[in-house]
């Protein structure tokens, strides 16, 4: 799994029962959305996400 700010959990590992995020959990939930969707950290497709949709990465 990839990691970023130092996170390694998943959002399962957080507790969202106060119905508030920090700022870092916010980020992490960003981070791992990005890795789900095949983005980079900057949100931009990666380019093997590029390629599984057929688009040209040049």
């Amino acid at each position: 799994m990839k990691t970023w700010h130092g996170y390694t959990g998943t959002i399962l590992d957080m507790d969202l029962t106060s119905g508030t995020l920090s700022e870092t959990e916010l980020d992490q939930l960003i981070d791992e959305y990005y890795i789900v969707r095949g983005w980079d950290e900057s949100g931009f497709p990666e380019k093997d996400k590029l390629e599984e949709l057929g688009i040209d990465s040049n």
